[in-house]
């Protein structure tokens, strides 16, 4: 997967692009280094974001979706909640952003923000 990710990556940076969001839930901090060496090699300004968020708002917003399969959702948000949380005591995740009172706007926001303040003031989580 890894992998995949360098070529569109690579690929699109030829024809012109210079920003990618990559959405993607880690387990652990090996894994999230293993990306970041990759890509640095593509652009060497690569930056890791850890969105959390209380247990109740996301089981809310799980609701608010209406899927099918929310018990397992459910179940999977608490057991993805519990590893990130052990993977973080041992290593990094990227930088935490709580979302539980943001909105998606302004989530992006304050990531949007974070780069932005970064590349004035100079690295602060660069892979």
């Amino acid at each position: 997967m890894y992998g995949t990710f360098e070529l569109l990556i690579e690929f699109h940076q030829q024809h012109g692009y210079e920003n990618f969001v990559i959405d993607y839930v880690f387990e652990s901090s090996a894994s999230l280094r293993d990306l970041l060496e990759r890509l640095q090699v593509l652009d060497p300004a690569v930056h890791a974001y850890w969105l959390t968020c209380e247990k109740e708002e996301q089981a809310k917003r799980m609701r608010g979706r209406n899927r099918e399969n929310l018990d397992w959702e459910l179940r999977r948000f608490a057991e993805l909640q519990e590893i990130q949380k052990q993977a973080s005591e041992v290593g990094s995740l990227g930088e935490e952003v709580d979302t539980t009172h943001l909105s998606v706007s302004e989530i992006a926001e304050a990531v949007w923000t974070d780069i932005h303040s970064e590349a004035l003031c100079g690295p602060r989580l660069c892979g």
